[in-house]
């Protein structure tokens, strides 16, 4: 993995280390989302010149109203901090406050909601490419950085055509899955294909096994060609578990009850076991983490904030690493947050995750001490899985300063 994935503490760290590709969140902030023209699980992509907006939206657990500002910046393929001026890649002012609000309505826990939307009438973006919003406490992006969210704007210069196959160079009809691409890069006007592009690809909107190429296998006239690579073999995994906590009166499958317990909901989950047999039975958003609460009500501010208890039979822990559980509803990222811990007596693992009201996928995946995150001994490899893969074509000729993102493909089954 290539990616520091962090809050940043000090402006220092801000210029050395790359940002988190998606969310970041930190000292009581929770649910930041980056919202395309306003929907929700849908890639934090745009297309530049269109009249798409990005809304990013968070809320503050304290429930004491605070001075929120946001600052933009430029990034390159690998989110760091691409090496331009504000001037080239804004239009107006940035350090901007935000003073779109509302406290929650009727929840057991109280929050304020926070949120604003790019481009505004302050602020204009010029550039294709990558972009981290920085969101800090009283304009303090030294100490007070609270959140990072980030999304891409691209220039549809390119076709990329991809598709995913159980025929891998690793074996055939096992575990894995490979990728063949082929991207048309005529309308690009690049001299040299073979060193002036880079192609990210990642699976399920994850980060920890992103993948990045910085040259074809081969180019054919103005058509690259990337096929039977190693690195374009991703792990097959299996379809997503789901619960569905929208509501506290008509839950269904995986939820066993609601419980009220200091002033907060618990929602407690039907125990699961790992390596369960490969699940058809339903599709899956893969990965997504969905904000909602049932009813004529508004998602942002009526929805309550609960424990989600998971908890899966285990007759002994794993001994040389860890066990998470990965969801969009923490980004997908292997932390404290997300780590499950070991009951010797009740012989199971067990997390207690703080989230808002709605619907989340998710899966666990086990993290070596020294090796991979791998699904093998938690939920099974399946080359039939149906799986989402991200892909990304930046371009940067001899002598610029920054990686246009020139083309941009979501495939999924």
């Amino acid at each position: 993995m290539n990616l520091v994935v962090a809050i940043l503490l000090n402006i220092t760290s801000l210029i050395t280390a790359p940002f988190h590709t998606q969310v970041a969140e930190s000292s009581g902030i929770s649910t930041l989302r980056v919202l395309i023209d306003g929907e929700d699980n849908v890639s934090p992509v745009f297309l530049a010149g269109s009249e798409s907006t990005v809304t990013i939206t968070f809320d503050d657990l304290s429930y004491i109203p605070q001075n929120y500002y946001y600052m933009v910046l430029h990034c390159d393929a690998s989110w760091m901090p691409s090496n331009l001026t504000q001037m080239e890649y804004l239009d107006g002012l940035d350090d901007i406050m935000i003073d779109e609000y509302a406290t929650s309505t009727n929840t057991a826990y109280n929050y304020i909601h926070y949120w604003f939307t790019l481009p505004s009438d302050f602020l204009k973006l010029k550039l294709s490419g990558n972009y981290a919003v920085l969101i800090a406490r009283d304009n303090d992006f030294e100490s007070g950085l609270v959140g990072v969210a980030c999304f891409s704007i691209v220039e549809p210069l390119t076709v990329i055509n991809a598709t995913y196959s159980p025929t891998t160079v690793r074996g055939i009809n096992s575990e894995w899955q490979q990728l063949e691409l082929t991207a048309d890069v005529s309308r690009v006007g690049s001299s040299n294909p073979m060193t002036e592009f880079t192609m990210v690809i990642r699976q399920n909107y994850r980060v920890d096994n992103e993948v990045t190429i910085t040259q074809p296998t081969f180019v054919t006239g103005k058509m690259m060609k990337y096929t039977n690579a190693m690195p374009l073999v991703f792990e097959a995994g299996n379809q997503y578990r789901s619960v569905d906590f929208s509501s506290r009166y008509t839950y269904g499958s995986g939820i066993d009850r609601f419980i009220f317990v200091d002033s907060v909901y618990k929602v407690l989950l039907e125990p699961d076991d790992f390596l369960r047999k490969r699940r058809t039975d339903a599709r899956d958003a893969h990965g997504a983490y969905v904000v909602h609460i049932q009813g004529d009500y508004d998602d942002d501010t009526e929805a309550d904030y609960m424990w989600l208890r998971f908890e899966v039979s285990a007759q002994n822990p794993f001994l040389d690493g860890r066990v998470y559980v990965m969801t969009g509803a923490n980004y997908n990222l292997f932390d404290e947050r997300s780590m499950m811990r070991y009951d010797f007596e009740r012989k199971c693992y067990w997390l207690e995750m703080f989230l808002k009201q709605g619907g989340i996928n998710y899966q666990y995946i086990f993290v070596p001490k020294h090796g991979e995150p791998s699904m093998k001994m938690t939920e099974g490899n399946y080359w039939q899985t149906n799986n989402s893969y991200q892909i990304y074509l930046y371009y940067r000729p001899f002598g610029e300063r920054y990686d246009r993102l020139v083309g941009y493909q979501e495939i999924k089954q």
